[in-house]
């Protein structure tokens, strides 16, 4: 029965537009959406409310992807908007799959304004995720068009070498969420994209994280089946994170059931809870440093209550 309940609002307010047969084109129409609005939102109030938009991996489709994200949960306790846009021939042009050369920037500002249209979005809280193909196009996304997003996650996806090259303005906060044991995307990464651990310093670099104020990453340090390695001491009141699965593989962690390798997959965890809890603490980081431009990191920090 809750399953039921959670499902019944999406289907209620999206499937109008949940074509998935690709066509010729990629506009929003044609790809479709799957949306979900928190049962909290009042259509006649004035409180806006932050957009999470997720990305699915390669090879899948919105509808298979969102029960394994946790999101919608997590927007119901967390009153925020999720939205699914499909890929394009169920993939995002990351740069690396080269089946298609659509504009998914230009799909994602069509989406956010779609959504504007017709709910109160938080302009200043619209958050980007994706998950493996998703995961590095999310990357791509925070390069080109730093300004869409006041934060990013990335699961099981890494940063392809060339998409460095459009990065120059991108500053924005950061969360990597990967497992050691990885086989689809590996940890070490490969000629063309970067290894975890790097792409970790390149978001640190490009966000003025004070580099030597965090030793480098050590897998001695699991705890538990993972490690957190984050950088908070950065420009703007923006953070970079890495959550570390010790021995993990390709799927979500916690989700039980979103597995693309053989390797013994972590079920502890809630790695929605996760996510949601960076963007609301970089958020609340970057309002105090908006108030407060000489405030230090250190002064900003948060309870875990």
């Amino acid at each position: 029965m809750r399953i039921m309940k959670i499902i019944i609002p999406i289907l209620l307010l999206c499937f109008g537009v949940t074509t998935l047969a690709q066509t010729e084109g990629a506009s929003l129409d044609e790809r479709g959406y799957g949306l979900y609005i928190p049962t909290s939102y009042d259509e006649a109030g004035t409180e806006e409310l932050p957009l999470v938009i997720a990305l699915h991996g390669f090879g899948d489709t919105w509808e298979n992807f969102y029960p394994a994200t946790g999101l919608i949960n997590r927007a119901e306790q967390g009153n925020f908007i999720v939205a699914f846009p499909q890929g394009y021939l169920r993939q995002w042009n990351d740069g690396s799959i080269g089946d298609h050369e659509e504009d998914e920037i230009q799909l994602f500002r069509d989406l956010i304004a779609r959504v504007q249209r017709d709910y109160r979005v938080d302009e200043d809280r619209i958050y980007l995720v994706g998950f493996s193909n998703g995961g590095s196009m999310v990357f791509k996304a925070a390069c080109e068009a730093p300004d869409l997003f006041a934060g990013i996650a990335s699961i099981a996806g890494t940063m392809r070498s060339a998409q460095s090259e459009n990065c120059e303005d991108a500053s924005l906060p950061v969360l990597i969420i990967h497992g050691t044991g990885d086989e689809v995307v590996p940890w070490e990464g490969s000629v063309y994209r970067y290894s975890v651990t790097s792409g970790v310093t390149f978001w640190a670099m490009q966000n003025g994280c004070d580099l030597e104020a965090v030793p480098p990453f050590n897998e001695e340090l699991f705890r538990n089946g993972f490690s957190t390695y984050f950088f908070e001491d950065c420009e703007d009141g923006n953070f970079v994170m890495l959550h570390a699965i010790e021995n993990g593989g390709h799927t979500i962690p916690g989700s039980g059931f979103y597995i693309r390798d053989l390797v013994p997959q972590p079920q502890q965890g809630d790695t929605a809870r996760l996510i949601w809890s960076f963007f609301e603490l970089t958020y609340q980081a970057q309002q105090s440093a908006d108030e407060n431009p000489e405030i230090t990191p250190e002064a900003t920090e948060t309870s875990d209550e």
